[in-house]
């Protein structure tokens, strides 16, 4: 697992998904067409988007054998009077790689260097916290990336260039290169150029700016042109005519030693005296339908055109849909293809909702269903219908026993995943944007038979390595092979056929006439990558090395643009080739500080053995009630708990959202000295306890909690309600069309559910949420406390191990985990992450973090022990104690940059708060934690007799977040660490600072 994420201020959109596309059969002219899309910038204003203009254009392409390159060098301009931040997000087309990347600082583009993912986004985030202006490229689900850039002056420009990798696309024996250049307004400079290189034919602009044309230039073909303040509305089309059954293309290396790079273009011809096989005897078929939110969105009328294709070729046929979304549901078993008419399925289908997430992995492909009425009748076939993004379970069904067809209309789906789907069962995968409907019929109709193949490569000598593909590969028109050529020369033999080889196609690779544009290295890597990105998390070491290698964004790196030698040092971020200079002195640097690392840790436990003894001696501190001075009544005690001098009084870090015109947050005030005391009334003991009173050292103390019900204000909740039960979700579906892209929404309804019992459909809405966003940290952090609140602790770790594998570099997204895997009695694990935390070196926004953990930790060992569980202790001995307590309630939230407040006001009137963090009662706060997370917590070793209250002070975010606002998680325990421990959770929606709401009360016996 572990791909989604987030858009910050402002959103760019680039849109290339037609700038390259891999190899298509000869008819896919008779596909409908994709309407291109130029780059667009757009920033998210209040008043809605508002695209940035467009200044200049500088297209570099270049074309070697079939392969292409494009570099993109695009200057925005931001007419807006206030600093933007943005994301750039772009689809590829199938099998395209960004491998390339540079960012303007000080008007010099500077490239990217490349760098684990992780390690390049933690190091990216800092630095937006500090207003300085990094460039990142990350790999995301599927074939999706995007770019964040930080900032985009007021009324300035920012350069950015993109370059990536590409397979032309064949229509017939015509090779095509498409750029998508619809700039309507006119643009102050325009540049284009394009070299082929070893092409197969002699290029022509079939469509292009005016005066573009190709000429022989340096053994190829150049054509070049240059405009000033025009508008550029016409595409770029290149078409290669005419093109050779085959053509072999070769690169030299870098180094002489080392190989070269090549790739063949083939297109072999089906044997003629060969018998094919024949078409399956089909007659029960059996759809997988993806029914999650992200299909919703979906243009499903390819997917449609090819089931409607497939019916006309079957004929007569039943059907057994089953409909998957974040659970896999029963299967449908009344449906069937009559005489080639699918139109009552289709309308069945087309009926299906579409909400939340995707167990992809909990597919299974059986010859036959639990309680099958047609036992009679094996099921021939699957054909699976998604996008190919799981998030919900694992990310691939392994169970298939008969062949999956997998098929897909997304341009944003996984096809690399989808494709492993349906060859490894004996199917296929098509990609609907690419692939005659006619075509697919033609495969399926002969489902479980394998199809004519490229069934292997034969080389002498070793004189070739790495070949890729590897494996049998289905072949529909043209197939491409690339390798690395270890000698002058090499006989390359490609097998083609069905069960055994009947067709052998021979060329003979040479490294005369070798090219060095480093395309083709690149089209290699980018070919193993595709392989490896199936698997991505058992094969994380492999594509580092292959991205670091080859210059490419890979599911284990990103391209990360810095700007000086301290940030490079700081983050361990090796300065790209190009910065020779500051590379070099980059190596001296860091070999110096290599043994200053080794000292670290023990210092750092030594220090965390400090602040737990402190809190040790405060739990072993005896506090007598009688001696407590009560605070003013409650009305008084509230008007000073809201006083404006009070919450002046924060004495804190201050965040500062350089995003706002006015450069500060709103309700940030300056850091004054902490607040004195509360004052006490000496004369007022109505509720201290007598003399008498006794509660034992560590004996439970009886006490009650009641928590405030979580129910907004919000129009859909009202019109649900409104409805009665039994037509609420039908209320839920009517209303989110107007909701769509507001994770708010999904929670407040899926609340309501599963409030009112319908923990089935109120799980759906919830995870649907997971659709929303691609790599989104804090919506899968909403979605996981959510399910460990109700119980759903699998999908809860699951998510938690995402987040983990994600953002490393947060406490907590070990401690969340943990805490689920504790309780699903995993405790040595549990601990492990715990102590993780421990002994962790973290980013100053969290301050003694590791004390949290270490009562979570203690916690755990003794339920453990109570366990029979034989487990090994990770804790330093320093740190090992059980602080068992009355009451302890935790705080944390879902927004990064963002200051909560835990206030816990006890039965004395006292208010134990951020200012105020230790009370006469022995009650103790701990580290204000001001950007971000939590968790904020309170305890008290013995509960006094009495109402305590709780609450939590929205003090304020310098984030724009997708949920709108922050969602909060308490937890509220009593009895902490003894046999009687009782927990109950909420969840909540801030949404305006200053909001100052009730989560509840605990009541102790004896007030």
């Amino acid at each position: 697992m572990s791909h989604r994420l987030p858009l910050l201020t402002a959103l760019i959109v680039l849109a290339t998904a037609l700038l390259g596309a891999h190899h298509q059969p000869a008819d896919v002219t008779a596909r409908p067409p994709i309407e291109p899309r130029p780059p667009a910038l757009l920033a998210q204003l209040p008043d809605g988007l508002q695209p940035l203009t467009v200044q200049t254009v500088h297209v570099r392409a270049t074309i070697t054998g079939t392969v292409s390159r494009t570099a993109m060098t695009l200057v925005f301009h931001n007419p807006n009077p206030r600093v933007m931040e943005g994301e750039l997000v772009f689809p590829l087309p199938e099998g395209a790689t960004v491998s390339g990347y540079a960012l303007d600082i000080d008007g010099v583009l500077v490239d990217a260097s490349v760098v684990e993912k992780h390690q390049a986004r933690v190091a990216f985030e800092t630095e937006v916290r500090r207003g300085i202006d990094p460039g990142l490229v990350e790999w995301t689900r599927g074939n999706n990336f995007r770019t964040r850039v930080y900032p985009i002056p007021a009324r300035g420009t920012r350069t950015v260039r993109v370059e990536y990798v590409a397979d032309l696309v064949y229509a017939g024996d015509e090779a095509r290169y498409l750029l998508p250049l619809d700039f309507d307004q006119p643009l102050k400079q325009f540049d284009v150029r394009v070299e082929v290189i070893q092409g197969p034919a002699e290029p022509v602009v079939a469509e292009g700016p005016a005066g573009l044309s190709f000429a022989p230039w340096n053994q190829a073909f150049l054509a070049e042109t240059s405009l000033k303040r025009e508008a550029v509305t016409e595409d770029l089309l290149i078409t290669l005519p005419q093109v050779p059954r085959s053509h072999i293309a070769v690169e030299s290396s870098e180094d002489v030693f080392k190989p070269h790079y090549f790739v063949i273009d083939d297109m072999p011809v089906m044997p003629a005296n060969v018998a094919t096989t024949g078409l399956a005897d089909i007659e029960r078929i059996g759809i997988l339908w993806d029914a999650s939110l992200s299909r919703a969105r979906t243009d499903r009328r390819l997917e449609f055109a090819a089931l409607e294709r497939i019916a006309a070729e079957v004929g007569d046929a039943q059907v057994d849909v089953v409909v998957f979304r974040n659970q896999v549901e029963e299967a449908h078993q009344g449906l069937a293809i009559a005489n080639g008419d699918a139109s009552e399925l289709r309308a069945w289908l087309e009926a299906v909702p579409c909400d939340g997430g995707t167990a992809l992995g909990a597919l299974t492909a059986p010859r036959s269903l639990p309680g099958d009425k047609r036992k009679d009748a094996p099921i021939d076939l699957w054909l699976l219908f998604s996008d190919g993004l799981g998030n919900v379970g694992d990310d691939w069904p392994d169970d298939l026993e008969a062949p999956v067809f997998a098929l897909s209309a997304d341009s944003a789906a996984d096809h690399a995943l989808l494709r492993h789907i349906g060859r490894t069962s004996g199917g296929d995968y098509f990609n609907l944007q690419q692939t005659d409907t006619g075509v697919v019929a033609a495969r399926v109709m002969q489902a479980g038979s394998p199809p004519f193949s490229l069934l292997g490569v034969v080389v002498e000598d070793e004189q070739v390595v790495d070949v890729l593909p590897s494996g049998r590969v289905p072949v529909d028109g043209r197939v491409t092979v690339t390798g690395k050529l270890l000698a002058d020369q090499a006989t390359v033999t490609l097998l083609f056929g069905w069960t055994e080889t009947v067709v052998r196609v021979t060329h003979v690779v040479k490294r005369e006439g070798a090219t060095d544009t480093g395309l083709i290295r690149r089209y290699w890597a980018q070919r193993r990558v595709d392989e490896l990105a199936v698997l991505a998390d058992a094969n994380r070491a492999e594509l580092l090395r292959l991205g670091q290698t080859y210059g490419l964004v890979t599911p284990s790196t990103s391209l990360l643009v810095m700007e000086t030698l301290e940030q490079h040092l700081e983050h361990g971020v090796l300065p790209a080739e190009s910065r020779t200079a500051m590379r070099a002195e980059y190596l001296e640097i860091v070999e110096q500080r290599a043994v200053e690392k080794a000292k670290a840790r023990e210092e750092r436990i030594a220090e965390v053995a400090v602040l737990w003894q402190d809190r040790v001696t405060w739990w072993e501190t005896e506090f007598d009630f009688r001696k407590v001075q009560f605070a003013p009544d409650s009305a008084e005690g509230e008007e000073l708990a809201e006083d404006s001098d009070l919450q002046g009084a924060h004495s804190r870090e201050m965040i500062v959202d350089r995003r706002m015109a006015t450069g500060t947050m709103a309700g940030a005030a300056e850091p004054v000295e902490e607040a004195e005391e509360m004052p006490m009334r000496e004369d007022a003991r109505d509720n201290a306890p007598d003399e008498d009173d006794d509660i034992a050292e560590g004996a439970g103390a009886a006490a009650s909690i009641t928590i405030q019900p979580w129910s907004p204000d919000t129009p859909y909740l009202n019109a649900m309600k409104a409805a009665g039960l039994a037509e609420a979700y039908d209320v839920y579906l009517d209303q989110r069309g107007q909701y769509f892209d507001s994770p708010a929404f999904y929670l407040d309804c899926s609340s309501y559910l599963l409030d009112e019992g319908e923990a089935e459909l109120g799980l759906r809405v919830l995870t649907a949420i997971l659709d929303l966003e691609l790599e989104e940290a804090s919506l899968m952090r909403v979605v996981a406390h959510k399910a460990h609140q109700i119980g759903e602790l699998e999908l809860a770790a699951q998510l938690f191990e995402d987040v983990g594998n994600m953002r490393p570099e947060e406490p907590q997204s070990y401690r969340d985990l943990a805490l689920v895997l504790g309780e699903m009695g995993e405790y040595e694990r549990s601990l492990d992450l715990l102590n993780e935390v421990v002994v962790g070196e973290w980013d100053a926004r969290f301050p003694e973090i590791q004390t949290i953990a270490l009562m979570e930790a203690n916690r755990l060992l003794s339920v453990a022990e109570h366990a029979g569980a034989d487990i090994k202790n990770p804790l330093d001995p320093r740190l090992v104690k059980l602080l068992d307590v009355d009451m302890r309630i935790i705080l944390t939230w879902d927004t990064d940059l963002t200051d909560m407040d835990l206030w816990v006001t006890e039965p004395s009137g006292e208010k134990c708060m951020y200012n105020h963090a230790r009370t006469q009662i022995g009650g103790r706060m701990s580290r204000d934690f001001t950007r971000g997370y939590g968790p904020e917590e309170y305890w008290v070793r013995r509960g006094m007799p009495g109402q305590v209250r709780i609450q939590v002070n929205y003090y304020g975010s310098g984030q724009v977040t997708l949920t709108g606002g922050t969602t909060i998680q308490v937890d509220v325990f009593t009895n902490y660490g003894r046999a009687d421990e009782h927990k109950q959770s909420i969840t909540k929606r801030l949404t305006t600072s200053k909001e100052v709401v009730d989560i509840g009360e605990v009541m102790f016996e004896g007030g």
